[in-house]
């Protein structure tokens, strides 16, 4: 399955199962929502591993 390019939404992506799934989507060079209900731990795993993303509320 060719992931680059592909879009996906990870969910309870700051932790667990969903930040594995996330950053291996970012690795393989998809393109990559993610989503978690705690934004403070969602934001440090971003900029921690991924400096060039960004966040936001809704």
């Amino acid at each position: 399955m060719h992931i680059a390019n592909q879009v996906f939404i990870v969910t309870g992506a700051a932790s667990g199962l969903g930040y594995a799934s996330a950053k291996m989507l970012i690795e393989s060079g998809a393109r990559v929502m993610l989503v978690d209900h705690y934004k403070p731990h969602l934001a440090q795993g971003l900029h921690e591993h991924w400096p060039h993303f960004y966040s936001w509320t809704l």
